[in-house]
């Protein structure tokens, strides 16, 4: 081996390490937050999402029984709140029950014309992270992630208004 190739071999290592630490320094860490909808309802629920009365065609989901479903993936850092953080995008939901039930809930301010809707404060509110089952799934130096779960219940279907 000659010096020109020995110094070149080394060089080429160095730099290798060089990079290899500066992406483990890295201050950037992995944040997931999921929203799950879980449907104990005992009827089939058309979940949908509006945004200044006008609904989000794509945010609808079809929730059967006994069906857990996320509805609201980010990716931000921690400390944005989740659910919550979708009244920053949208203002109401509304919790359709086979076609002939429904729940309107109302995100924190939000002032409607539906007397019974289910207001931010109700502890029955969609958009309300303290009704919502919160579990921290991973938690390293790299690496968070968390869930939400709020479990749409018979009695939800009880208070629902006929349609």
């Amino acid at each position: 081996m000659t010096l020109n190739n020995f110094k070149g071999n080394s060089i080429i290592k160095f730099l290798s390490m060089i990079t290899i630490i500066l992406y483990s320094c890295t201050d950037k860490d992995s944040h997931k937050s999921t929203t799950y909808i879980f449907n104990d309802s005992g009827s089939k629920i058309e979940f949908a999402i509006f945004r200044t009365g006008a609904k989000v065609e794509y945010q609808t989901r079809i929730i059967n029984v006994n069906e857990k479903v996320s509805i609201f993936t980010s990716t931000e850092s921690p400390g944005t709140s989740y659910p919550a953080s979708l009244g920053d995008i949208y203002d109401s939901l509304l919790v359709l029950f086979d076609n002939n039930k429904v729940a309107t809930h109302y995100y924190y301010g939000v002032v409607g014309n539906n007397p019974n809707a289910i207001l931010f404060t109700n502890s029955r509110n969609l958009f309300n992270e303290k009704n919502y089952e919160h579990k921290i799934i991973k938690d390293n130096k790299r690496d968070f992630e968390q869930e939400f779960l709020y479990t749409i219940t018979e009695q939800d279907y009880i208070n629902a208004v006929s349609n």
